[in-house]
């Protein structure tokens, strides 16, 4: 008992905060930049012992359907394995 009303406090903690905190778009990473794509690379995690298939980056048009206005985002296809990974160099916008 004294864990479902754990529980509703905490849910009830988190729907307050979020009716007055709006949370705003910040861009991380420009794709739009010439040679953005090579910025990432497929990850090989330790802890995964066998080979597995590297993840394709590849830099895509797309459209911001609430400005109408065209822009570039990164297109990942994974081709299976245990975890694929992609990371990057590059620190991202501050």
């Amino acid at each position: 008992m004294f864990a479902v009303r754990l529980r509703m406090l905490a849910i009830a903690a988190c729907l307050s905060l979020g009716s007055g905190w709006a949370a705003q778009d910040a861009v991380l990473f420009d794709f739009g930049r010439e040679g953005a794509v090579k910025d990432w690379a497929p990850v090989k995690l330790p802890e995964v012992p066998n080979e597995q298939p590297a993840p394709k980056v590849e830099v895509v048009p797309a459209g911001d359907a609430a400005t109408g206005q065209a822009g570039k985002c990164p297109k990942i296809t994974l081709d299976g394995g245990d975890w694929p990974v992609v990371g990057t160099t590059s620190p991202g916008r501050r």
